[in-house]
């Protein structure tokens, strides 16, 4: 005979792991031809992600709710400019900039959805850019690479529109690619360039100001970005490879040193990987998600020490353009990152929700509201619900993150029958409106 064991529900915060990753639900959202994702940012204080992309100006599509989008606004403008999203002038409303030959213009948003006219700002020659808070105010700033490419600027925001050239670093070689992360963990922005066969480390003093603080050797480098891979509070350096398949991970240790590029191979016919980040899986940890021409995709998933031991593929419907280019997003109230990809050449972007079953989300649960008593016949369980519940649900997850069993909740006495389950070890999940309000675990032996 089976028996049944039931542990207590935890009356507190919880985190439930899952291995499993998928995407569905394609949905295509309409852009002008030729234009691409540039950039994400909610525009409109609404709460959901709305998309700037790139063409001849701007398209801005904003949310209209969960899913649903307005028609395309197109912000014009006189060149076709590479566009970031920040707050420049401190109003708490995001503001989108473009770089272009010798100059940088910058729209300043009203919260609303609209924006200001362009305000110009002259650059000598950028090639590159990216944005941050480098001095702790509150203010986006912005760093450029130059022509010739063998320096960079940094670009100072006064907080009422415009900024403040503060600095100028050169390297011996030239580059094209720049990120910025806290690589020391002592809450500063630091900058990372390529240079040559190099990664070289600026430490950010806080001010806006910078010094070269270390040097990395990199094979040769397509995309160089940074993120906390390992939960170490460190900023780490992601590269992707321009003659190959090729990610790779260099994570921080102390003092701006870094361990050795540990190296990953994305699926066969992935060429320049575009990456993003995000916990795909609810784990707690940072994924990869990689794309590049063809039309499958991969996330590396993360084994908790920065290190990725599988990968999961998904199929990214296209209109038979080239994949360029991905965005980890919230597209909908479930707290999953879901994915905004650029075609090549087409007219559409193709939105993919995270279909991932289990829902990661840390909310505060009323104390004594849940009790849970083993039934004697050992082949059900029963629960009180003691508090008014909506739309609850209980699930069952196996060991291995499948969903194996659901039933409605109502408030009072709940009996959840398990004579058809296997002997292993479930997590048991209690949600209301699709948030997760208690968890447990049941042991059938």
């Amino acid at each position: 005979m089976k028996k049944l064991v039931v542990f207590v529900f935890i009356l507190s915060y919880y985190k439930i792991h899952s291995q499993a990753v998928c995407f569905n639900q394609a949905t295509f959202s309409p852009i002008s031809n030729w234009a691409y994702l540039s950039d994400t940012a909610d525009f409109n204080n609404d709460g959901v992600i709305d998309f700037v992309c790139v063409n001849g100006g701007f398209d801005l599509k904003l949310s209209n709710g969960w899913g649903n989008y307005l028609p395309t606004t197109n912000i014009s403008y006189t060149a076709n400019l590479y566009y970031r999203t920040g707050d420049f002038n401190g109003d708490n409303n995001y503001d989108v900039i473009g770089i272009g030959s010798n100059f940088a213009v910058t729209w300043f948003g009203n919260g609303a959805g609209t924006f200001s006219a362009p305000v110009q700002y002259a650059i000598p020659g950028p090639i590159e850019y990216l944005v941050a808070d480098f001095n702790n105010d509150g203010n986006t700033d912005f760093a450029t690479i130059n022509s010739p490419g063998n320096y960079f600027s940094i670009h100072m925001s006064n907080g009422v529109g415009s900024y403040v050239p503060t600095g100028s670093y050169s390297t011996a070689n030239s580059y094209a690619n720049i990120t910025t992360g806290d690589f020391n963990n002592d809450g500063n922005k630091d900058l990372a360039v390529i240079d040559g066969s190099l990664i070289s480390v600026f430490r950010g003093i806080g001010n806006g100001t910078f010094s070269l603080t270390s040097s990395v050797p990199t094979a040769p480098v397509y995309t160089l970005t940074s993120k906390d891979i390992n939960n170490d509070g460190k900023s780490d350096l992601i590269t992707t490879s321009s003659s190959a398949t090729l990610i790779s991970v260099i994570k921080a240790t102390n003092n701006f040193s870094f361990f050795p590029a540990q190296n990953y191979t994305v699926g066969s016919g992935i060429w320049w990987p575009r990456i993003s980040f995000a916990d795909f899986n609810s784990d707690s940890q940072i994924d990869i998600v990689s794309v590049g021409g063809v039309t499958t995709g991969v996330v590396l998933l993360n084994s908790g020490i920065g290190t990725f031991t599988s990968q999961t593929a998904f199929v990214i419907p296209t209109f038979g353009g080239p994949v360029w280019d991905v965005k980890a997003v919230k597209l909908n109230p479930d707290n999953k990152p879901d994915l905004a990809i650029t075609i090549d050449n087409a007219w559409e972007m193709v939105l993919l929700l995270n279909c991932n079953l289990v829902n990661l989300v840390e909310d505060k649960i009323i104390p004594e509201s849940v009790n849970i008593f083993p039934n004697p016949n050992y082949g059900s369980f029963k629960f009180q619900m003691d508090n008014e519940i909506k739309n609850g649900q209980l699930i069952l997850i196996n060991s291995i993150g499948q969903k194996v069993f659901s039933q409605n909740i109502i408030q009072g006495t709940n009996e959840v029958k398990t004579n058809e389950l296997p002997i292993g070890l479930y997590n048991c999940i209690l949600f209301q409106d699709n948030r997760q309000i208690n968890s447990g675990r049941l042991l059938i032996e």
